[in-house]
């Protein structure tokens, strides 16, 4: 009999549905659903209510200011009462929240509102859960395990939930978009959830005679870091800094590439094909550096990848065809696919196990901050100098100091690299 331990890291049918299933889950998510489809929505939105681009990105930051409070007490909530029971309920939540803004009024106040119930929703059935599932059933693969529920997930998620958006929205409006996509959700969602999200507490591996490890004498009952303890750390602090600018910079970009093609001459479509290109290279990106990141003690080999991200951003100030807006979205899409692909690989390594969610949903709360704040300054700065190209090229000045940051992480605390 051949058991998959999660120190062995094994492809079995359960560990396989366990990672399709988690993927799904942030293909639902609100990072694909509600920021990736925001472009799709700006303009269409502002010219209905007559409101000025940054009122409406505004809306992104109520979701990040959410994120920062919610995700914490999300991921505390995950860790206490488990995930597949936050996960259904969380993902009704999110789907009826996004079905709610099709009814959204020219009133301000209650859009803000509105969206204010999304982002909470959001905290529930959200990365930070998925990635902790998945974790725990892979420690010598678990960067590709992760790479695939994620970044593959994410990349899938970002080619084609945009183009729906958009498709719904020339059909029917963009009322029945939101519809749509909340519908979306839970169709998709709940069913998945149900008969493929389970945790792996190492019970199954007990009294058994092939030499299996049993998980809570490995890995899952590693010495672990409290928070308040992490949060002290040269570790902590640099993937706080790092990751929630980084990720929350490019969020900026994305979020806008309809309008920056638009700007250049080109059609809104053919910023959200781009904007699939780079949700394309960066889930390829996320399994190739979850690949890398099993083999090595340190993620400092991250940071120069970053760089590419900046080399995209100058082709996008400069561009007026739409096979350059492709090449600067796929270069872009490398440095968020290595921003996006460490946080849920080393929190375990630096911190431990047991206060995964926790931890994580300190930094994704600030890495949310930067996507809801950064959208909408871009917003401000269009609108003072009538141009995308002067935030976009702060944005490449911030992607530069990510990677000088990313120089300084420290060695793995827990845990170490292996050649399987």
């Amino acid at each position: 009999m051949t058991t998959l331990t999660a120190r062995s890291g094994e492809w079995t049918p359960r560990t396989t549905a366990v990672v399709a299933t988690c993927g799904i889950g942030n293909i639902v998510g609100v990072t694909t659903v509600i920021n990736a489809t925001f472009s799709a929505f700006l303009i269409p939105v502002t010219d209905d209510f007559g409101w000025p681009r940054s009122e409406f990105s505004f809306v992104l930051t109520i979701l990040s200011l959410m994120g920062v409070v919610f995700y914490p007490l999300a991921g505390r909530l995950m860790d206490r009462v488990g995930r597949r029971p936050v996960a259904l309920v969380g993902n009704v939540l999110f789907g009826a929240s996004i079905m709610a803004l099709s009814a959204m009024p020219r009133s301000q106040a209650v859009a803000y509102g509105l969206f204010a119930l999304v982002g909470m929703a959001a905290t529930l059935p959200s990365t930070v859960l998925f990635a902790r599932v998945v974790s725990t059933w892979f420690e010598a693969r678990r960067g590709l395990a992760l790479g695939l529920s994620g970044g593959l997930a994410f990349g899938l998620g970002g080619m084609t939930v945009p183009v729906f958006a958009q498709a719904l929205i020339q059909m029917v409006g963009w009322r029945e978009a939101y519809l749509g996509l909340g519908a979306l959700v839970i169709a998709v969602g709940f069913p998945a959830f149900w008969f493929g999200l389970h945790e792996n507490d190492g019970a199954v591996h007990r009294g058994q005679d092939d030499g299996a490890i049993e998980p809570e004498r490995s890995f899952l009952r590693d010495a672990s870091i409290v928070p308040r303890e992490a949060v002290r750390t040269r570790a902590f602090r640099l993937l706080f800094v790092s990751v929630a600018a980084g990720s929350g910079s490019i969020a900026a970009i994305t979020t806008h590439m309809g309008p920056i093609a638009a700007e250049n001459g080109l059609a809104p479509m053919a910023g959200i094909v781009a904007l699939g290109g780079l949700y394309l290279a960066n889930a390829v990106w996320q399994i190739a550096v979850g690949l890398v990141l099993d083999r090595t003690r340190t993620p400092r080999l991250a940071a120069p990848f970053v760089l590419t991200a900046v080399i995209g951003t100058l082709i996008l100030t400069q561009t007026h065809t739409p096979g350059m807006v492709m090449l600067a979205a796929i270069l872009i899409g490398l440095g968020c696919g290595t921003e996006y692909g460490l946080l849920p690989f080393c929190i375990p390594r630096y911190f431990g196990f047991r206060y995964y969610g926790e931890i994580y949903g300190w930094i994704f709360g600030a890495i949310m901050l930067f996507q809801g704040v950064t959208p909408f300054v871009m917003d401000v700065l269009y609108e003072r100098t009538g141009s995308y190209h002067a935030p976009v090229l702060l944005i490449g000045a911030i992607l530069i100091a990510c990677s000088g940051l990313l120089l300084g992480l420290p060695g793995y605390r827990f845990g170490r690299a292996v050649d399987s």
